[in-house]
C-alpha cells in the first residue's frame, strides 16, 4: 500500500501526505459548483441550489499549511462532481494524480499508471465526511443539521458559511469548514483541523 496507515486523512493529497486531502478534496467539490446565490438566502437555500447543479468541472489552486512544513504545499488541477455519487479530483502540479470516489469505492491513479483501490468503510472518518458531502449534494438538510452547526454570515465581500462538526466521527479531526462567496458564487473553501493544520482551496471557472 502506498498510503500511510497512521491517519484516515492521509490517502489523497501531496506525495508526502497521501491521505491528507481526500476530505478536503470532496469538501471543496460540494461547494465549487458555482451557482448564483444572493447574500440574503440561508444556507439551506444555497445547498438546495448546489444540489440542482449539473455536472461541472472547475480549476483549483490549493495551499496546505502544517506545523511540520517549512513552507506551504501548493497544488493545482481540476475538480468535478457527477451525480449521484461520483467525485473526482485531478492534480496536475506538482504531480499528476487522479482521485475518485464512486459509491463506496475509492480509486487513486498515480502518474506512473499504478492504481490503488479501497473501500470507504475501511476508513470511518472518511466515510462520514463523504456521506456528509453526498447529503449536501442531494439537499439532505436533515443530515447536515444532525451532524453540524451551521453559521451563515454576510460580509463586505459577500457571504460566508461556517460548518462546525458536532458528530464525533468528524469533530475529532476537523475543527471547522469555512466557505466564502462573492458576486453570488463560491470561490474559496477552507478546512481547519483540530491540530491547527489547514487547507485553503481557491476555485476558478474552467
Amino acid at each position: 500500500m502506498r498510503h500511510s496507515t497512521g491517519s484516515i486523512f492521509m490517502i489523497f493529497g501531496k506525495m508526502k501526505n497521501n491521505t491528507k486531502n481526500l476530505i478536503y478534496v470532496f469538501g471543496v467539490i460540494v461547494f465549487i459548483l458555482c451557482q448564483s446565490v444572493s447574500a440574503g438566502e440561508g444556507y439551506a437555500d444555497i445547498l438546495h441550489k448546489l444540489s440542482k447543479k449539473n455536472f461541472t468541472t472547475v480549476k483549483f489552486k490549493e495551499k496546505y499549511d502544517a506545523f511540520y512544513l517549512d513552507s506551504p504545499l501548493i497544488s493545482t488541477g481540476e475538480m468535478s462532481f457527477k451525480p449521484p455519487d461520483k467525485l473526482i479530483k485531478t492534480t496536475l502540479e506538482p504531480n499528476h494524480i487522479s482521485q475518485e470516489i464512486i459509491g463506496n469505492e475509492v480509486i487513486v491513479t498515480w502518474g506512473d499508471g499504478k492504481i490503488e483501490r479501497f473501500s470507504l468503510d475501511q476508513h470511518r472518518g472518511l466515510e462520514s465526511m463523504a456521506n456528509t458531502l453526498r447529503a449536501v449534494l442531494s439537499g439532505n438538510i436533515d443530515y447536515i443539521d444532525i451532524n453540524y452547526v451551521v453559521e451563515k454570515l454576510e460580509t463586505q465581500e459577500g457571504w460566508k458559511l461556517i460548518l462546525l462538526p458536532k458528530n464525533t466521527n468528524i469533530n475529532k479531526w476537523i475543527k471547522k469548514i469555512e466557505l466564502n462567496g462573492s458576486d453570488g458564487n463560491i470561490r474559496q473553501f477552507i478546512v481547519t483541523e483540530v491540530n491547527g493544520d489547514n487547507t485553503t482551496t481557491t476555485l476558478y471557472e474552467k
